[in-house]
């Protein structure tokens, strides 16, 4: 019996330290970024919310805004899937779906790196010409989502 106890003790540990792991990945790249991508409309204002969803993948709302530098941007939102690498810190997050879409817009797609302490997040808009970066930390903004925005995210 104490032969099995501890072959228990040490799979629970291994579980348990495999799960936190697993923990660690998902909170380096979950919860909320904050920043700002340029476009052609100029540089305008985003939140991103990330909600694991299993083995690195995700769904995101990204909230975007006028900025002070840029105030004739309209504000809107749209939903993305991903996938986050924990080996290297990549995180792709590709467009899905239109939630509140100014006239005139499009989606973006946002493929970057995650930093290893999960502080920032930043790399280029592939999808669209007149697009080029972003720049995402984890600082919070005081604009307030759309509440069709925040439904969303907090599904």
């Amino acid at each position: 019996m104490m032969r099995f106890a501890a072959v228990f003790g040490v799979a629970s540990a291994l579980w348990v330290a495999a799960s936190g792991n697993a923990f660690a990945q998902e909170t380096r790249y979950a919860g909320e970024w904050t920043g700002k991508y340029v476009c052609g409309q100029g540089v305008t204002a985003i939140r991103l919310v990330v909600v694991p969803t299993g083995a690195g993948g995700a769904r995101a709302v990204a909230h975007f805004f006028p900025t002070s530098e840029n105030p004739r941007v309209p504000e809107g939102c749209f939903a993305l899937t991903g996938l986050f690498d924990q080996v290297t810190g990549e995180f792709g997050l590709r467009q899905s779906n239109w939630i509140v879409r100014p006239r005139g817009y499009s989606m973006v797609d946002l493929i970057g790196t995650v930093d290893a302490k999960g502080a920032a997040f930043g790399g280029r808009i592939t999808n669209l010409k007149g697009c080029s970066t972003f720049s995402l930390t984890r600082e919070p903004v005081s604009v307030s989502m759309p509440p069709r925005c925040m439904a969303a995210a907090s599904q």
